[in-house]
């Protein structure tokens, strides 16, 4: 799993999806849960994983009603 996150960061992003560009987290994400593989499959699939879960958490401190 760490050589994915390794390749993640090698990975050419497209010059728009820079996030210091003001794109939102959740589709600079996108853009890497897209790729595919050389199979057909994602070619990060470890990584969205953990992309999927870490973007789920609540991010506010609201009490549960």
């Amino acid at each position: 799993m760490n050589d994915e996150w390794k390749l993640v960061q090698l990975e050419q992003e497209e010059p728009e999806m820079g996030v210091s560009d003001g794109v939102r987290i959740e589709k600079y994400w996108n853009h890497f849960m897209k790729l595919k593989g050389p199979v057909g499959g994602p070619k990060y699939p470890s990584v969205s994983m953990d992309i999927k879960a870490c973007l789920s958490l609540s991010h506010g401190n609201a009490d549960v009603e």
